[in-house]
Order: structure tokens, then C-alpha cells, then sequence
């Protein structure tokens, strides 16, 4: 599919999410473990170093985690949030987040700069290169100088995870001839009927991606997720990606 097609089934997907998405976070230990982990991460963040008093929160959800964040912190900063589900909107506003529904591509944000900017388990849902960079480059221009963008992505590495065999299938079935990036996955959930899309980064890749954006990376930390879910990992092939990034200028 091409990437407006993509961008349409995740919101699709979000949608039908919406009503149980905060049930599936605190429900499953794996899961649960693993968001606390990055939420509790940032809030250390929020509360030593940062301070921020305007946040941006990309793919916002039900705002569950902002609040949490906010509470764990301690801190009180406004939080903006864009997020493709309407009816996950409707959930963000009833938890003091300003919530837009939009595709962060598209979406004309006040003219304002921000402190902080999260992008939590949704960059990956970004369906190409090009675009993945543009948002990059957008969410930079939103940011104060010296603002940070935290985040995290599924990593390519991850023997626990899809990603080796992603990899193997890019390469088996020659998908490089049909417009696919090696890294890519389609998938429903048990007992959904939406299907959505997700990328698994390569380190490399995605250090890459945020130097040409105008970032300075200031640390990637591997998360558990599906095995030892919410441990600070040391190995290159296990967990998930988590990513700090300040703007340069």
C-alpha cells in the first residue's frame, strides 16, 4: 500500500484500539513493564533536568501516559497532543491534554516552541524513509533550541522479537523490488479486523535519520519488551529502542 493508504489502516487500527488500549497497557505484564519502564525514564528527566513547561506529546493515545508522566514527575507543563484517533482524542481531553486529531504530517500546530517532545510507540508506524525524516525535521522546527524529543522504536536486532525475521523475509522474497524497506511488517491483533504497519530500526538507522534532522543523539537505551519487559538491557539484539535527542540549534 502507498503511504496514504498506510497512515489510513493506522488510524483505523487506533480506532478500534481506542475503548480497550489503556486495559491492554496495564493488563499484559510484558507490556506494562515495558511502557513504565519509559514513562518513569522520561519523568526522571522531566523532573532533574528538564523542567519543561510546554510539551508536545506525538501519537498522544488516551492521554493515559502523559498524565502519568506528569504525575511521576511531579511537574505540571502544558501538554499538547496530536494523535490520529478522534476517539482516542476525546479520552486524551478528559486528562487535561490539549489533544488534536490529525496525521502529525498534516497537521498546523500554533506557532509556538515547545521544551519537550515525545513520540511514544507510533514513530515506527510512519510507513517510509522520506517520511520519517520529515517528521523529524518538522517535530526539530517545533522544538525550543536545546529541546529534547524522547522516544522509542522497535529494534530490528531484537532476537525476542519480528525484526530478524523481518529481515529474513525483506530478503527471501525479494519485497526490495516492491517498494518495501527491510524492517517492515504488516499485522492485526488477535480478534481485530483493522491491520496496521511498523517499522523495526536498526540503530545505525535511526541515529542516522536524527543527524540529518538537526539532532544531536544523546543516548539510546535498550527497554526489554517481550523477555526481561521493563529491564535496562546491555546487548545490541535485545529490546527495544529508547532515544533521547536535543535540537542543535
Amino acid at each position: 500500500p502507498d503511504s496514504k493508504k498506510i497512515r489510513t489502516m493506522i488510524g483505523a487500527y487506533y480506532d478500534e484500539q481506542a475503548s480497550v488500549y489503556d486495559m491492554f497497557d496495564l493488563e499484559h505484564e510484558s507490556r506494562k513493564n515495558f511502557v513504565e519502564r519509559i514513562d518513569a525514564l522520561i519523568a526522571e528527566e522531566w523532573k532533574d533536568v528538564i523542567r519543561p513547561e510546554k510539551v508536545l506529546m506525538i501519537a498522544c493515545g488516551t492521554g493515559r501516559r502523559a498524565d502519568q508522566i506528569r504525575k511521576m514527575s511531579g511537574r505540571s507543563p502544558n501538554i499538547t497532543g496530536v494523535d490520529m484517533s478522534e476517539e482516542m482524542c476525546e479520552i486524551a481531553r478528559t486528562r487535561n491534554v490539549d489533544a488534536i486529531a490529525a496525521d502529525w504530517e498534516e497537521v498546523d500546530l500554533p506557532d509556538e516552541e515547545y521544551d519537550v517532545a515525545t513520540f511514544l510507540y507510533a514513530f515506527g508506524h510512519i510507513p517510509n524513509k522520506a517520511s520519517r525524516l520529515a517528521s523529524l525535521h518538522k517535530v526539530h522546527d517545533k522544538l525550543k533550541p536545546g529541546g529534547a524529543l524522547f522516544f522509542d522504536v522497535f529494534n530490528a536486532m531484537d532476537v525476542n522479537e519480528w525484526g530478524p525475521n523481518a529481515l529474513e523475509n525483506y530478503f527471501r522474497n525479494h519485497l526490495y523490488n516492491f517498494g518495501y524497506e527491510r524492517g517492515d511488517v504488516f499485522y492485526k491483533k488477535v480478534g481485530g479486523n483493522a491491520t496496521a504497519y511498523l517499522h523495526y530500526f536498526y540503530q545505525d538507522e535511526i541515529h542516522d535519520l536524527l543527524e540529518q534532522a538537526g539532532f544531536h543523539v544523546e543516548y539510546i537505551k535498550h527497554v526489554g519488551y517481550v523477555k526481561r519487559s521493563g529491564e535496562l538491557l546491555d546487548a545490541a539484539n535485545e529490546g527495544s529502542l529508547f532515544i533521547k535527542a536535543v535540537r542543535k540549534n
